[in-house]
């Protein structure tokens, strides 16, 4: 399980995320993942395959989605949901950082689950802005991105493309 902080179009939400495989082939092809998110009381389980990276077909029951990943240049993201645009900001409330991200400070960023690093997207000595995606790190196919949670300078990077990391395993220092 994961604890996430949402922010959906300007709402600030907490919430916990469990992907797994689905519990049997007849219910989804191996291509699909099974995902559980719970806000507050309302708990809401889909089937999600990432068909293309940044692509997403999400099955509620019978109903189908088409979702699309949407990057703007300032760094904001966003899900395109059937047409839909919807504002959307992910924190993995386990990301080690000081007690604000504006701070100054060193902050290491750590891999929020198991996986296998599969790429880097900066190199150590750059200078990141808040936001930026440091590395990409793949868990059960879905490729999760760990940004930089302020503005800083990567002092650090002790992942590389290929490497097999653990939940809680410090992969990159901004400072």
């Amino acid at each position: 399980m994961t604890r996430l902080e949402l922010e959906i179009d300007g709402q600030m939400v907490e919430a916990e995320l469990v992907i797994s495989a689905p519990d049997s082939a007849e219910m989804a092809p191996a291509s699909f993942k099974s995902v559980s998110l719970r806000i507050g009381q309302r708990s809401v389980a889909a089937l999600v395959s990432e068909p293309e990276p940044g692509r997403f077909v999400v099955r509620l029951g019978q109903t189908i989605l088409r979702a699309d990943r949407d990057r703007q240049a300032d760094g904001t993201e966003a899900v395109i949901v059937n047409g839909r645009r919807i504002g959307v900001a992910i924190r993995d409330r386990r990301r080690r950082r000081g007690p604000d991200a504006q701070a100054s400070g060193t902050i290491q960023l750590i891999t929020p689950m198991p996986g296998k690093v599969v790429a880097i997207l900066v190199e150590e000595g750059a200078t990141v802005e808040r936001g930026a995606g440091i590395i990409v790190v793949e868990a059960m196919k879905m490729q999760n991105e760990i940004q930089a949670p302020r503005a800083g300078r990567l002092t650090s990077l002790r992942a590389t493309p290929g490497q097999t990391v653990n939940a809680g395993e410090i992969l990159a220092t901004i400072e």
